[in-house]
Order: structure tokens, then sequence, then C-alpha cells
């Protein structure tokens, strides 16, 4: 049977972008096991920022042996369905390499072999036992004792958060030294479609001061209003409440927090030209036009080890 491979990665490259799906957690865990390792640290203790509509990434976590796997999430989780932890832990069985798989052992219908340490062995549910997510809590409440987790990250939540410096303060208290922690943050205008396209310019949300925007026609995440319900239209035309923080906002904070090796790489910008800074309100009028054009990023930062 021949098969057609692009039409596979076309697949999964949608897949890839859907926060529900299996095949978003594990590519969500492959890209911070990445940065983590590149950063010499092996994860051990394991704290994801807002899960959102899945615990799946931390679920992978847990696969790979980690000691600890723990989420904070402001709003409801719920947990893993039967069907979604079936299908990432088939998933995994196929690309994870954690533990020994061959089609021809997992097909096998001889009688006179087994295969002990095929990933089909794996209790997955005591697995996802493991995790331990705390929802219904404000990142900068989190209920983790100092110098919990030696790896911490989160895709698409600081832009949400009302109390920035709090939580990143909170956040480096939790984290071990020498610990690394990583983010992805969405800096876009989020007055989004139902696919996460802006309906907007990215910095059309720039233009409105802070008044007119906090009780404008957006939303934020809270205990009721969450990534899941909006996934399902819940929302309605409401775009979602971000805190408008700039790149450099984000590493001045980690700064001040007491983070060192604080960088960022841009994963999404906009062309220089389409920055009218003399449309913006203050402070994002006097900003750097590279600070502007960047609105998609990924923040590292290091909690440095006591010096001997």
């Amino acid at each position: 049977m021949q098969i057609n491979v692009q039409a596979i990665v076309d697949a999964l490259r949608e897949e890839c972008g859907k926060p529900a799906s299996p095949i978003y957690s594990f590519h969500v865990y492959a890209e911070m096991l990445q940065c983590s390792l590149r950063n010499g640290i092996m994860p051990k203790s394991v704290l994801e920022i807002g899960p959102g509509a899945s615990l799946g990434s931390l679920l992978c976590f847990a696969a790979m042996g980690c000691e600890r796997v723990a989420g904070v999430e402001l709003s409801k989780i719920e947990k893993p369905s039967t069907e979604f932890i079936s299908l990432l832990c088939d998933y995994l069985a196929a690309v994870s390499g954690f533990r020994w798989w061959r089609s021809y052992a997992a097909d096998s219908q001889e009688s006179t072999v087994n295969y002990p340490n095929l990933w089909d062995n794996v209790v997955f549910q005591q697995i996802a036992n493991k995790v331990d997510c705390r929802d219904g809590t404000p990142i900068h409440e989190m209920p983790f004792q100092d110098n919990a987790f030696n790896f911490a990250y989160s895709i698409a939540v600081l832009e949400h958060l009302s109390n920035p410096e709090k939580s990143i303060s909170k956040l480096f208290s939790v984290l071990q030294p020498g610990g690394i922690t990583v983010h992805e943050i969405d800096l876009r205008d989020h007055d989004l479609d139902d696919i996460g396209r802006s309906r907007n310019h990215p910095l059309a949300f720039l233009n409105i001061s802070k008044s007119d925007y906090d009780q404008g026609p957006v939303e934020q995440y809270s205990k009721d209003k969450s990534l899941s319900n909006r996934l399902e239209s819940a929302w309605g035309n409401l775009g979602v409440w971000c805190n408008r923080l700039r790149r450099s906002d984000w590493e001045a904070l980690f700064d001040s927090a007491g983070f060192t090796d604080v960088s960022t790489e841009v994963i999404c910008q906009v062309d220089r030209d389409l920055v009218n800074r003399d449309a913006m309100v203050e402070p994002f009028q006097s900003k750097e036009i590279d600070d502007l054009t960047a609105v998609v990023i990924r923040l590292t930062a290091r909690k440095a080890a006591p010096t001997m």
C-alpha cells in the first residue's frame, strides 16, 4: 500500500495548531524539551503555567519519566478524557521513542514470544495520575513550595496576566536555583477569529488608551472564561484581553524579578513599514521600532545557582 507522506505531514501540521489535540500536546512537549536541553537542563520537575485546553504536554513530560509534573491554571480544567489519553498514548508509541517500539512487535500474532518493554504495556492512566494540576488559581498565588521545579514553561499565557509583576516574582520563587524557564508570548492584538487569526492589525490595540481598551469588547480569562469555552465559541465576538506589554517590558520584568541570562527570540514580526507610531498612545509611541515589530517572542531565563 502506497502512503501519501505529504498528506500525512499536511494533516499533522493542521492538528499542531489545535490546542485540544494530542498532536499539539506532543509538539509543545517536544519544543519545550529541546529548549530546556539547549540550556543544559534535563527536566526532572516540570511546571506548566496555563495548560489551557488540555494537560497533554504535561502527560508527555510524565511519560518521559519526570519525577514531578504540575500545572497551574486560572480557569477550570477537565481531566483528560479516556479518548484523549488513548489517542495520545498511541501517538507517543509511534513517534516519541520513550520506550522500545517496533511495528512488527505491536502487530505480532505470535503466541510463543512477548515484548515486555513494548510501549503498549505502559499503563498510561498511571502516568496521567502523576500530573498535579491546580486549577482555579491565579499564577501569583500558585500553592507550590519554593525551589520546587527545575523547568517551567508557558505557551501564549503571559500576555494575559493581569498582575505580571507578582506572577513573575512567584515564578522565580518556585523555580530551583540553576533552573530554566521558557515562555512563548503572543504580543499581538487578540481580537481573534475562531482559528486564531487577528481581525485587526496585530498592533491595533496599541492605538487605544488603557481605559478605553479595558472597557472595550474584550474579556479577561477567568475561572469562568477559559480557553476551552472560547474554542467552543462561547465568548461570541469578544476579543481576549491582553496586558499589552512589549518585548522590552518582559525582559525588564524578568530582570527585576532576579532572573539571569534573560534572552528573547523573535518568533513572528511585522514589517517595519506597517508600524505607525504616530497613531499609538503612550507608552507605546515611545518604543523603539524593533521593540514594536516583535509580535511573538520566546523568552528564556535562568534562576542563578548560588556561588560556592
